[in-house]
């Protein structure tokens, strides 16, 4: 039976509507991060750490394990098995903090870099995209308060 709406439903505002288009783009941006990663022979969550790795404030492309934790909500368990498969491959290597010992860093390698980069610019229409229906999102907030 085909749907139909309700009498008397309320059609949805422009900002419910931008709202499931946003949400849809970021699914499709997601997808997309997928396809182009393993293109580049990485999946997403190894991306996802390279990519938090080139983001380094300082541009060392180096972070601690609890920076990566907190940049991509998870805990340290997960960082640790994460970090673990990169390094086996080739894109992360593990060094000591000179100032503390005890704490660990993760290094983006070279040639993970090129692979990163290369995901982070076929993913670049999409991200604009993502953006504008964010400011679209934003904007029909603001005229429907």
């Amino acid at each position: 039976m085909p749907h139909t709406a309700s009498a008397g439903a309320d059609t949805p505002s422009a900002e419910v509507v931008l709202a499931a288009r946003l949400r849809s783009q970021l699914r499709g941006y997601l997808a997309r991060g997928k396809e182009v990663a393993a293109a580049n022979r990485l999946t997403i969550e190894r991306y996802d750490l390279l990519l938090c790795l080139l983001a380094a404030p300082d541009g060392s492309r180096t972070l601690s394990v609890s920076e990566i934790g907190r940049s991509l909500h998870l805990q340290q368990t997960a960082v640790t098995e994460l970090v673990n498969r990169a390094e086996a491959a080739g894109l992360v290597r593990r060094t000591r903090s000179a100032t503390d010992r005890r704490v660990t860093l993760v290094v983006l390698e070279p040639t993970a870099e090129a692979r990163a980069r290369n995901v982070f610019e076929a993913l670049r229409s999409e991200r604009s995209s993502f953006l504008v229906a964010t400011k679209e999102l934003d904007v029909a907030h603001d005229l429907e308060r």
